[in-house]
C-alpha cells in the first residue's frame, strides 16, 4: 500500500458530488487528475 498524502474531509466528498457547489470543480479533479489512491477520508464531519 502507498503512502497516505491527504486527509479529505466529508465535505470534500459532498463538493465532489454536487454540481452546483462552489468548490465542486477543485474537489472532484482530486479524483480525476491525480491518484485517488493517495487519499483518506474521514469519517465524520464537524460542519
Amino acid at each position: 500500500m502507498g503512502k497516505i498524502e491527504a486527509l479529505l474531509d466529508t465535505n470534500v466528498v459532498i463538493a465532489m458530488l454536487v454540481e452546483g457547489h462552489e468548490h465542486h470543480a477543485p474537489s472532484l479533479a482530486l479524483l480525476t487528475e491525480g491518484n485517488p489512491a493517495r487519499y483518506a477520508v474521514a469519517a465524520r464531519s464537524y460542519a
